[in-house]
């Protein structure tokens, strides 16, 4: 086990985020001076409890640092309600002499640490390291767990080990003949819950409980098709995200016995699931865009009726930006050297939000169900927010905002469901790219090279799912898709 950082390693605080809730203005910057002193580098701060709670739901901070009296909501409810939903996550709340009446229910609800005021330095750097060294000794335990429920279950010898670790370097499991567990390698501790590993362990449970039961997907080991490889699937849940492995068996024999076991390995084909899901979509859409053209090819000009308007998804200065020309275009690397870095590292943190956009959008397509149209428009949400911290983005950001108003808008019999996924997915495939291009590669030669796609993609999507406009035709007997 590697060792902890004494308390005064710099290099501590910067594994952990920290979200500070204050509603005085002056005492923000100089937590965030004191924070980014200490060693932080994932600082998130909110003006008062509410937005706080929010910002906790959204970033999962590691820490949480609060004063107690703020407008909306106070401190300690935000805390409990936090507490609520992570009580592993540490709070430290700042407080005055006077509000030691506050004492008892913060003990209640569950505080861990507390700076008075005014803030001391040395009190303020120690309790953050203290809390940081806690945390950090926590994951270590963790890890050390796992891998002593590893050593518990792996009995056979080490040379078999090893050598079934190499020639499998998928996760896998190897059960005895009389079904009993003596096997699992790293990649395989990987695809659970440490809490899931443990009763599997313990036998408290057995590795087909913790499969999802799915239509289509192996409810069971036992169920495993032989001569039918693409039905042996199972779909596994893990920090609420989906995972699909194709699962193998052969057969291997061990020990002096001579025993017989089963070995299964998993192979994530979660993306040439979608991929193959992608493609079929795309050619169902090219079927229908064909039905549709060619009988409008035979109606005369005579018998053509306006199409009904739609409410515009977009403003005609938002639309304008489609045929704008900027005479000034500015590099991603002279950008991001102006902003914030509490603003560019809550940008980066929209990898999460790419990763479960892509997950509904499979899920739409195996599920078409108002759920995950819910979760679709959420996500676009979640980048409109982020893109209204940036001034020269704020017309995309209204684009998502209106688009994931709209999405929720969409009767259920009156979108095509193939179609709104081939559609959002170039969304999500161009708001990948913005953020990597610009905030992480910084390899964009302007800031602004995407907004075209960008808008041309969300007024598609208003042209074909607007209410009003159901059949996404532009009256010329042509579905233009793109």
């Amino acid at each position: 086990m590697p060792a902890i950082p004494e308390p005064g390693d710099s290099t501590l605080p910067a594994l952990f985020s920290i979200l500070y809730v204050e509603d005085d203005p002056s005492i923000t910057v100089l937590y965030e001076r004191m924070l980014q002193h200490l060693g932080f580098q994932r600082i998130l701060s909110a003006a008062d409890g509410e937005a706080g709670l929010h910002l906790f739901e959204q970033a999962r901070p590691d820490i949480v640092l609060s004063d107690i009296m703020m407008p909306k909501m106070d401190g300690l409810d935000m805390v409990q309600r936090i507490k609520h939903i992570s009580p592993e996550t540490p709070i430290i709340m700042a407080t005055a002499f006077s509000e030691k009446n506050f004492l008892m229910r913060s003990i209640e609800i569950g505080v861990d640490r507390y700076i008075v005021k005014p803030i001391d330095r040395k009190q303020f750097d120690s309790t953050l390291l203290g809390v940081c060294r806690t945390l950090y000794q926590q994951r270590e335990a963790e890890e050390y767990a796992k891998r002593k429920i590893q050593m518990r279950i792996n009995k056979a010898t080490a040379n078999t080990l090893s050598e079934v670790a190499n020639i499998f370097p998928n996760p896998t499991i190897i059960y005895g003949s009389n079904g009993e567990i003596h096997f699992i390698n790293d990649a395989f501790t990987m695809m659970f819950e440490n809490t899931d590993l443990e009763m599997l362990s313990s036998r408290k449970t057995t590795l087909d409980q913790l499969f999802l039961k799915r239509p289509g997907f192996l409810n069971s080991l036992e169920s495993f098709h032989p001569e039918d490889t693409l039905a042996n699937r199972v779909l596994v849940r893990k920090n609420h995200i989906n995972t699909i492995y194709q699962v193998n068996r052969r057969t291997i024999v061990l020990g002096e016995n001579q025993e017989h076991c089963q070995v299964f390995s998993f192979t994530n084909v979660t993306r040439l699931e979608y991929e193959k899901h992608k493609s079929q979509n795309l050619a169902r859409l090219l079927r229908e865009a064909i039905k549709v053209r060619m009988p409008a090819q035979k109606t005369t000009a005579t018998e053509t009726t306006p199409a009904s308007s739609a409410t515009p998804l977009l403003s005609n200065a938002e639309l304008a930006v489609l045929r704008r020309s900027h005479l000034h275009k500015t590099p991603a690397s002279e950008y991001i050297n102006g902003l914030d870095e509490i603003v560019i590292g809550q940008v980066e943190e929209l990898a999460e939000v790419d990763f479960e956009l892509e997950e509904h959008l499979i899920e739409l397509a195996r599920t078409p169900n108002r759920e995950y149209r819910e979760l679709i428009a959420a996500d676009m949400e979640k980048y409109a927010r982020a893109m209204r911290q940036l001034v020269d983005f704020n017309d995309l950001a209204f684009a998502l905002e209106q688009l994931g108003e709209l999405i929720r808008s969409i009767a259920p019999q009156a979108i095509n469901i193939n179609k709104f996924i081939v559609l959002m997915d170039s969304v999500r495939k161009d708001l990948a790219d913005w953020r990597q291009m610009i905030f992480i590669t910084r390899e964009a030669l302007d800031i602004h090279y995407l907004d075209s796609s960008l808008f041309s993609s969300c007024l598609q999507i208003q042209l074909d799912f607007a209410p009003g406009d159901s059949d996404g035709n532009d009256g010329t007997g042509d579905l233009e898709l793109f």
